[in-house]
């Protein structure tokens, strides 16, 4: 099984490579290109907000009852504590917009300049984000294949958008297209490096995989909701909101299946 989920993680790491050299080597996409990009958040956003909601956080909770909920609220605080701190050091003190810089806004509006500190907390924050996301993948194969095969479908669905994300970051800080390309690598293969855990962990005390399932639903939780679905709602166009229901619509189908 851990084999499994190493081969398919492989996958989730391509996604954010892929974005991170669509977004280093398309500095200025045109509407077109944003639109698609809006399109795909959006339903990222809503297949994870379904997922964490109908499948991993019931099920956390139901096999882990004491440390499933607290992982859970745990996941949810680290991704709002690393968006805090990266917004207190988006911009220069004379900023007068410091505090609205948060990672759906840099993320909205792509390579403006930020500090070059902020765009190492960012990277910091996105590493551990994807560590987090290899704990989900490696939580839910030891749990079951069922499982295992829906976690790596929610966080297939936020790779791309998430190598956008850092290389953007890694422009706007001043760093160039080598740099942007790099930090895509590096948030997709800690994502490899986190898989393994769950198993090891697992052969201790079996309750710990549930939790960890747990963890990577509140972090879930906390990157549909405020990341993924405001930065696709802004500016998506007429239709555009179709893509955030559509997107729960497959995830609760998904969910379905593996109780299935």
């Amino acid at each position: 099984m851990l084999g499994l989920a190493l081969g398919l993680t492989l996958l989730t790491t391509v996604g954010n490579i892929v974005g991170s050299v669509l977004t280093a080597y398309s500095v200025k996409p045109g509407a077109f290109a944003q639109a698609r990009l809006r399109w795909l958040l959006g339903f990222a956003g809503g297949f994870i907000l379904a997922g964490a909601l109908v499948e991993v956080l019931p099920h956390s909770v139901e096999e882990a009852p004491a440390w499933g909920p607290l992982l859970a609220l745990g996941g949810y605080f680290l991704l709002y504590a690393i968006e805090q701190v990266f917004a207190g050091h988006a911009h220069a003190p004379t900023s007068t917009e410091a505090n609205e810089h948060t990672l759906a806004r840099e993320v909205d509006r792509p390579h403006l300049p930020i500090t070059p500190v902020a765009g190492m907390v960012a990277l910091g924050g996105f590493l551990l984000h994807d560590f987090v996301d290899g704990l989900g993948i490696g939580a839910g194969f030891a749990e079951g294949a069922g499982l295992g095969a829906f976690m790596f479908l929610a966080v297939l669905v936020h790779e791309v958008p998430a190598g956008v994300a850092v290389a953007s970051l890694m422009l706007g800080s001043g760093r160039g297209r080598l740099s942007a390309v790099l930090a895509g690598t590096g948030i997709g293969f800690i994502t490899l490096v986190a898989v393994p855990i769950p198993f090891w962990l697992g052969r201790i005390n079996t309750g710990l995989t549930a939790g960890l399932v747990g963890l990577a639903g509140g972090s879930f939780l906390y990157i549909a909701v405020h990341s993924l679905i405001p930065s696709a709602v802004r500016g998506a166009g007429r239709w555009g909101f179709v893509a955030v229901p559509l997107g729960a619509l497959l995830g609760v189908a998904a969910g379905l299946l593996v109780e299935g």
